[in-house]
């Protein structure tokens, strides 16, 4: 006994023994191993991005081409074949002295009454679609170069409007493309972000090197009025020249990921659109502005990854349980 007591303080007298620069060397070197390991996993580690949002408006450049969409008793507006500027005026949102309408309101006997409309779109086509009180629209913003003079290329400026009758057969709209959800604080006229959530996925350690499980990081809230888009960490800036010319830019600055994305009206009444969108599993993050703020980026950190693995915290819970005991039944052998 006198033997192992002995032993016990010598080991406290060397570890009290250490110099002070050499306890500050370790602390030191234990945060910053630390930041590196954050700043590495910020940047290299794949995670998946997933939203649900109900909006008014968002703008999609798309990734991969969008064909076989149907649409019933829709209201089209095509480009003329030459402008007619002795017309005036807009239908719907269709600028009479550039483009037509069809079916016009002459040859329409109701305002229910449109035409069906299979609606294919190249990739590299930039599209907005944005809800009033009366109808939705999906207007075709710029068609990519290549497509001059096709029926494709007519929509350029136009696009399809559904009214209040029509919205009710919309369905699901699936694309795969770089999408800004929500509206702009400059675009008052628009319908924002009403309600949305997100969670982010990742592989946590040591779980998916064992099952390839992904666990949920973090998760929260989109608050009414945000305006966001889910960003690649690893690509490139907003400075970036070439980056912009091949992905276009945001009114963040930076452009925003590839995402899949389906789009749905579940209440015609509300004229909302259900967004979901998915991002590819990348070094992703979410960036949201609100009104008069500055955009603020949501990602989740080695520490979430850390503390979201099951099998991670299941042996710190038993370490920590089995010290507990030992502590408790550490005096008592003592007084023995």
């Amino acid at each position: 006994m006198a033997e192992a007591k002995a032993k016990r303080g010598s080991t406290r007298s060397r570890s009290a023994g250490w110099p002070l620069w050499f306890k500050l060397a370790l602390l030191l070197a234990l945060v910053l191993a630390a930041v590196i390991g954050n700043v590495l996993y910020d940047r290299f580690a794949q995670r998946t991005i997933i939203v649900e949002a109900d909006t008014g408006t968002l703008r999609i450049t798309l990734e991969r081409e969008l064909s076989g969409k149907f649409f019933q008793n829709a209201l089209v507006c095509r480009q003329r074949k030459r402008p007619d500027l002795t017309l005036r005026g807009s239908s719907f949102g269709c600028i009479s002295r550039t483009h037509m309408l069809t079916p016009s309101a002459a040859t329409r006997q109701d305002e229910a009454e449109g035409e069906s409309f299979d609606l294919a779109l190249p990739a590299g086509t930039r599209i907005l679609l944005y809800s009033e009180p009366d109808r939705i629209s999906l207007v075709v913003e710029k068609i990519p170069e290549g497509y001059s003079g096709t029926d494709v290329a007519r929509l350029e400026g136009g696009g399809i409007t559904l009214n209040a009758a029509a919205a009710k057969s919309f369905g699901s709209l699936v694309v795969t493309g770089r999408a800004v959800i929500g509206a702009s604080p400059s675009e008052s006229d628009r319908i924002s972000v009403v309600a949305g959530n997100y969670q982010i996925r990742g592989g946590t350690w040591p779980t998916s090197w064992l099952t390839q499980e992904r666990q949920i990081l973090r998760s929260g809230e989109l608050r009414s009025g945000a305006y966001f888009y889910i960003r690649d960490r690893g690509e490139c800036v907003a400075d970036d020249a070439s980056c912009v010319s091949k992905f276009g830019s945001t009114p963040f600055g930076a452009p925003a990921a590839e995402t899949r994305l389906n789009i749905s009206v579940p209440d015609p009444d509300s004229h909302l659109f259900r967004v979901t969108a998915i991002s590819e599993s990348r070094p992703v993050l979410l960036t949201a502005l609100y009104y008069l703020s500055e955009p603020v980026s949501t990602r989740p950190t080695i520490v979430n990854a850390l503390l979201a693995d099951p099998i991670l915290v299941f042996f710190a819970t038993l370490l920590t349980g089995g010290v507990a005991v030992l502590q408790f039944f550490a005096p008592r052998s003592g007084r023995g």
